[in-house]
């Protein structure tokens, strides 16, 4: 952006850079997310201005015994001055992998990280949460136009005429929506949520709940607080879930829903997990039949909930189950 702006005659700014990030209304982070989340990049917020999925890698040394000091190399990207540093992470066995949990407050410069990376690892990253991604955003253009010849000054011009320099596309929602579903983004599920209440001009989760009501389910319990699912008091029955994923398998967009999804021609499925906490919802074939089913498990270890899934799945297909009168 920094390059075109140039090329499109950019050399002076008058003042300062700012940034609009009050694009989204809502808070970055929901007050039901885990304090244990939102320091993490799984649990990145989301803002009005977001830069690289608002996540922040630091890099570490593991030392040579259990117990050393890991280490603190730097971070990537740079970080902006002015950051609070609290690194808390030592050594743990060969092998062990991340288990670093990194806690920071959205818009803070002070970020918090404890736990242990393995013995003798070199270079080993842990993924973070942008405390701040339009502050980021701002100081790095800042810097890309500097370093493009780009002065700024303090002097202030009012009642400048308005002009757009550069323009920047997203990808086509489809492509969003698939990259989301590979990889489980909970900061594109989030924006996707908040995004459908900026274009309708009322809170999402109503969005969403007078949407799937129009189209025939009838939620009992429903409760949506996020669009990514971190916040343990979103609540749906399974059979909703169920008759949602039905319905958009049958709508003008079916096909490319169906695709959206992980899976191959038999089973495909999107599966979800917190601690305690596993889901699977989607589509398998039984022949010529593809039936649409949702697993949720609270309480579950792994091996339970799989255990589990292998029954519901050797059972579809295999048994009718009689809803005379119900019109399902």
């Amino acid at each position: 952006m920094a390059e075109e702006a140039v090329k499109k005659g950019l050399k002076q700014v008058m003042g300062t850079l700012r940034v609009d990030e009050v694009f989204f209304p809502n808070d970055s982070v929901s007050d039901h997310w885990v304090w244990g989340d939102i320091g993490n990049a799984y649990g990145a917020g989301a803002f009005g201005l977001n830069v690289g999925h608002n996540v922040l890698t630091l890099v570490f040394d593991g030392g040579e015994k259990v117990g050393d000091t890991a280490n603190w190399l730097r971070t990537e990207p740079d970080m902006y001055e002015g950051i609070k540093w609290e690194m808390e992470v030592t050594t743990g066995p060969a092998g062990s992998g991340d288990r670093v949990m990194v806690y920071s407050v959205p818009k803070l410069p002070w970020i918090r990280a404890r736990g242990t990376v393995p013995m003798g690892a070199k270079g080993f990253r842990v993924r973070a949460a942008l405390p701040d991604p339009p502050r980021y955003a701002r100081e790095f253009l800042k810097k890309e136009l500097e370093k493009r010849g780009v002065v700024f000054s303090n002097d202030i011009v009012s009642n400048l005429a308005e002009s757009l320099l550069v323009r920047h596309e997203s990808a086509e929602l489809p492509v969003i929506v698939d990259h989301m579903q590979k990889v489980s983004d909970n900061l594109e599920a989030q924006c996707l949520f908040l995004m459908m209440g900026v274009k309708a001009e009322i809170e999402p989760e109503l969005v969403l709940k007078e949407y799937w009501e129009e189209m025939g389910v009838s939620f009992k319990g429903l409760r949506v607080i996020d669009g990514s699912g971190l916040a343990r008091a979103t609540m749906i029955r399974p059979v909703d879930l169920a008759r949602v994923n039905f319905l958009a398998r049958n709508s003008a967009y079916g096909e490319r829903y169906l695709k959206s999804l992980p899976g191959n021609d038999s089973l495909r499925a999107k599966r979800g997990a917190m601690s305690r906490v596993r889901t699977e919802v989607g589509f398998v074939k039984r022949g010529e039949k593809e039936f649409t089913f949702a697993l949720m498990g609270n309480g579950l270890g792994a091996v339970d909930f799989w255990k589990m899934r292998e029954v519901l799945l050797n059972e579809i297909g295999r048994v009718e189950v009689d809803r005379a009168g119900s019109g399902e």
